[in-house]
């Protein structure tokens, strides 16, 4: 019997162990989830487009009165392109910054405004890094070449 008790003990003591290191793997997976990976430049600030690359190439600058803006909320972009509101998914590691895919609403729109905000989402799509300096985000593409050029809006919290 002594044996079988000693076994026994031996047996709980590592399914203790056992529990114990799940737990803790859980709550750090919990941690490392949601942890809120956005630099301090791009926490709660709302970005307004100010110029884009069109599609032969020229940087234009946004029509008076643009709409085009957004924001890096926790797991997702989320702004307005002009007409359409959007989300995208983002990564970002360092200075490389991982957009899309873009999805909108109804797709509504007509003439320069949509244009622009066709233009506003494939910038939006070919970024692959960004710079930040004095309330200016700088989204480049693969050739370190700039596809936009965002401000920070007044009074957006940085």
């Amino acid at each position: 019997m002594p044996e079988t008790e000693a076994a026994s003990r031996t047996y709980l003591r590592w399914i203790g162990f056992a529990v114990i290191a799940v737990v803790a793997i859980g709550v750090v997976a919990f941690v490392l989830l949601t942890a809120d990976t956005r630099p301090d430049e791009l926490r709660d600030a709302t970005w307004k487009l100010a110029y884009y690359r069109d599609p032969s190439g020229r940087e234009r600058q946004v029509m008076p009165r643009s709409a085009a803006t957004m924001r890096f909320e926790r797991s997702e972009i989320a702004g307005n392109g002009g007409n359409n509101g959007f989300t995208a998914s983002y990564a970002i590691d360092g200075d490389s910054l991982e957009i899309g895919p873009i999805e909108t609403g109804d797709d509504v729109g007509f003439g320069a405004v949509m244009r622009e905000e066709s233009a506003f989402f494939a910038g939006l799509e070919a970024t692959a890094s960004y710079r930040f300096s004095d309330g200016q985000l700088e989204l480049l593409d693969s050739d370190g070449e700039r596809v936009l050029l965002l401000t920070e809006t007044e009074g957006s919290g940085n």
